[in-house]
């Protein structure tokens, strides 16, 4: 017997995971990874790196103390260790369980998705143009989210969202 627990599991990784440790009939509970308060986006690099220069010229012209109260972090994939600022959180999974509103970017640049060991899921989502990000993310999982909400829960969704209460700038 064995018992397989994961907080974000895709289909695929369940099958691999259920097949190595000879799972023949596997009961799953699942629950949707869906966080109405969480908004995905994406930015390629170009457009990362004049945010990044223009962020740090801004930051150059003020004295800057590091501190949790910072309205904007950018930083490599280490910048957690060994650092306590608690209201930033690398990963997506993290992001937006104290009920505000949160924002999960994705940087990347064709570089980063042209790698042949590169999932095909991964450079699906970085070429998307028009489907809701949520949607493409969660029909890997097996909660997944059938209808966008038709409102700002992506950077896509955003473009076509006439409410009053969304704002994505």
């Amino acid at each position: 017997m064995a018992l397989a627990l994961s907080a974000a599991m895709s289909k695929s990784t369940w099958r691999d995971v259920s097949r190595i440790l000879g799972m023949s009939k596997p009961v799953t509970i699942a629950k949707s990874p869906d966080k109405p308060n969480l908004v995905y986006s994406l930015i390629e690099k170009s457009e990362m790196e004049e945010v990044f220069h223009s962020v740090i010229e801004e930051l150059k012209a003020k004295r800057l103390q590091m501190e949790s109260r910072m309205g904007v972090v950018i930083a490599t994939v280490a910048f957690r260790l060994g650092t306590d600022c608690p209201n930033v959180c690398k990963e997506t999974g993290w992001a937006g369980q104290d009920g505000q509103l949160s924002f999960a970017t994705l940087c990347y640049n064709g570089q980063d998705i042209s790698f042949a060991f590169m999932e095909k899921e991964i450079v699906e989502y970085c070429k998307n143009t028009e489907t809701c990000r949520q949607q493409l993310l969660f029909c890997n999982f097996e909660a997944n989210k059938d209808e966008p909400d038709g409102c700002a829960c992506c950077d896509l969704c955003a473009l076509h969202c006439e409410c009053i209460h969304c704002s994505f700038d």
